[in-house]
């Protein structure tokens, strides 16, 4: 049983060419083994998370920086805030998902 499931992994899913033991893309067809892919519905959180961050961020910049202070520094702390917000939400659900392993073709143009 162990045998099947050994032989199952190193055949390509999508034009069941066998493959060798280690291989991370098919030969013949292209496709390839992405590890930490994120679904559909994740990258939906991962959004939502996005979306969340950068109000908090805007309202806590809005209501509680004083006017008084430096614009330069006051932009560069809006910016690197937002870039943040932006990555690490990725990032984090990149990290949960290491294990989740796909195979992936890419589409080729007719």
């Amino acid at each position: 049983m162990n045998v099947d499931k050994i032989s199952e992994l190193n055949v390509c899913p999508f034009c069941n060419s066998d493959l060798s033991e280690n291989s991370h893309r098919c030969i013949k067809c292209g496709a390839e083994k992405v590890r930490g892919h994120i679904n559909s519905r994740e990258r939906r959180k991962i959004n939502i998370l996005r979306t969340l961050l950068i109000l908090v961020l805007g309202i806590y910049f809005y209501y509680f920086y004083p006017l008084s202070g430096s614009f330069l520094f006051a932009a560069s702390l809006v910016a690197i805030s937002f870039i943040l917000s932006m990555f690490i939400p990725h990032y984090i659900f990149k990290l949960k998902n290491r294990q989740n392993i796909i195979w992936k073709r890419k589409n080729i143009p007719l």
